[in-house]
């Protein structure tokens, strides 16, 4: 198997960074609480001369090349939506009372999560709302999409996973105080949580398959490899750890010694070998399989 090398620190935000994701032209996007959008060559290995400044901070982000949009969740509920090819910000939605902490596009719909329980759904092509769907009375963390389904990570512990009707098709009590992260394997899923633990679960019946003590304190992202190879591993104990996604065996500690963050590590995103990571020093570092 494969191990993590550090490339570089790519750069840093003023204050804590909670969002990365892809975007145009194979940049990578980070934001965070200076309210900054930056951008990331990572072939260049430097910051890119794109950036948007927010009126409040950025918890996520997400890009859609179809309709060359660029969608910023910001902490007050507001979703940003950008045009690329016009260069300017062509409409300012709020529906979420809370802020927005994740977003995920399938099938032109974007699924945005809300602090306030809820998981909002737009059409990209007309930038139109079509409905809000209340899930649970604590913040959804993270929402994640494919071809049938739509998965929540919610703040009272569970996981649901739902058709694209929004209708409720299981709901599993993972973890204690809050699920962070949730992702899928196959015909499995694979959740983090509060309770510093990673654990596998059937998608069908909610039964679980294996979890893992797998860090110190709280998880707060999963994010599978491209190839579906390995799955890393964002904590509040300020690693990051690497891990066969078919075995779920530990293959690689990453911390302050390998020159990794300060503080907890919050968001990660692959692009092929190369994964990116942020946290709450602010930094944007880029790693590499080898």
């Amino acid at each position: 198997m494969k191990t993590l090398k550090k490339i570089q620190t790519l750069g840093q935000h003023s204050s804590a960074a909670y969002a990365v994701s892809t975007g145009m032209n194979g940049l990578v996007l980070s934001g965070g609480s200076d309210k900054i959008l930056a951008s990331w060559d990572l072939g260049g290995r430097k910051a890119h001369n794109f950036s948007i400044k927010t009126d409040h901070g950025i918890y996520s982000t997400a890009y859609s090349e179809k309709q060359s949009l660029l969608l910023i969740g910001a902490s007050n509920g507001h979703i940003h939506w950008i045009d690329l090819k016009l260069k300017q910000e062509i409409k300012n939605y709020q529906v979420h009372q809370k802020g927005v902490f994740s977003m995920s596009i399938c099938d032109d719909i974007l699924y945005a999560s809300g602090g306030e329980g809820s998981i909002s759904l737009w059409d990209l092509n007309d930038q139109s709302f079509i409905r809000q769907v209340p899930l649970c009375g604590d913040k959804i963390r993270q929402v994640k999409t494919d071809k049938e389904h739509v998965i929540a990570a919610c703040g009272n512990g569970r996981f649901h996973i739902l058709d694209k009707n929004m209708n409720d098709l299981i709901a599993v009590d993972a973890h204690e105080q809050s699920c962070n992260a949730i992702g899928g394997i196959g015909n499995h899923v694979l959740s983090g949580g509060w309770d510093a633990h990673i654990k596998l679960w059937n998608s069908e019946s909610g039964e679980l398959l294996k979890s893992i003590p797998a860090h110190n304190y709280a998880i707060y992202d999963l994010a599978l490899s491209d190839d579906g190879k390995y799955v890393a591993s964002a904590s509040r104990d300020k690693t990051i750890k690497l891990w066969d996604a078919e075995s779920l065996e530990l293959i690689q500690r990453l911390d302050i010694k390998d020159g990794g963050h300060t503080r907890s590590v919050n968001a990660l995103v692959w692009q092929g070998e190369q994964l990116v990571s942020t946290g709450d020093d602010g930094k944007v570092i880029l790693w590499e399989l080898n």
